[in-house]
């Protein structure tokens, strides 16, 4: 009896305030786009972790003790916080949609989260060996407001010439162990590079983007210990103004074996 009674009230709810069924088409729809929404929060996480590699295997561990007092201060100065945030809030995205798809209550957060983890990591890497962590950094380096102070703290750490730590263009070259860089501040720095490691992917001519680790010793000379690539970062330095161009000649002894330098005609 009282269920026809509670049955009763029911239907006179659902008369009262004129409610109807949801057509199956729309339950459908809302699983998949929560799929659609799932996968692609996925491959946003993928991406994240293809730039924090790319960022952590060109992080300089080999001279953290030229750039910070201890290894502890240099990782905690320069992990990719930004995109480890990035990658941690798509995977509670991932997890979400996945919770409202059918039969998603199913799973809970700890395996879905080392999941996605997973699958992040394993696409991710394979994102970073096509380059395409790289070229991310390369577009926020030259594009995103706030990338030295939020994205890249790595940047910031050498725009200390006064400690020893150089980064910036090549914009002239007096012989093959002096040349000038400017910095991001359009400070120009005579570079002695005698006695300096040159890496071997460095060329030493006009435009080349280049770091220094040396000691200054006078106003606005510094001389160089090591020259190293830009590595994460060099899509910012696209934001200085170009160099204006002038007449090159090549100083070089004939049939040298080594770098001849682009000298500027004055």
């Amino acid at each position: 009896m009282k269920d026809n009674k509670f049955g009763k009230e029911i239907f006179e709810k659902i008369e009262e305030n004129k409610i109807k069924p949801k057509p199956k088409w729309e339950f459908l729809l809302k699983n998949y786009l929560m799929w659609v929404f799932g996968v692609l929060s996925l491959v946003i996480g993928s991406l994240a972790v293809s730039v924090i590699i790319y960022m952590l295997r060109h992080n300089d561990w080999e001279v953290y003790e030229n750039v910070t007092n201890s290894l502890l201060e240099f990782i905690l100065v320069t992990l990719p916080y930004f995109w480890l945030v990035i990658l941690a809030l798509f995977i509670l995205v991932a997890d979400y949609n996945l919770k409202h798809t059918k039969k998603g209550y199913k799973y809970n957060l700890s395996l879905v989260i080392a999941v996605s983890l997973g699958v992040n990591v394993v696409f991710g890497g394979l994102l970073y060996n096509f380059g395409i962590g790289e070229a991310i950094d390369d577009i926020f380096g030259e594009n995103a407001p706030f990338y030295r102070e939020i994205i890249n703290r790595r940047v910031p750490l050498w725009d200390h010439p006064e400690e020893g730590r150089l980064m910036g263009k090549i914009i002239e070259i007096e012989s093959i162990d002096k040349f000038t860089i400017q910095d991001f501040k359009q400070g120009n720095w005579m570079v002695d590079a005698e006695d300096a490691r040159t890496m071997p992917i460095i060329k030493i001519k006009i435009g080349e983007d280049v770091r220094i680790i040396g000691e200054p010793f006078a106003d606005h000379q510094i001389k160089a210990y090591i020259i190293m690539p830009i590595g994460p970062g060099r899509g910012f330095l696209k934001r200085m103004p170009p160099i204006i161009e002038r007449e090159m000649i090549q100083i070089c002894p004939e049939n040298s074996e080594f770098l001849c330098p682009e000298i500027m005609v004055q």
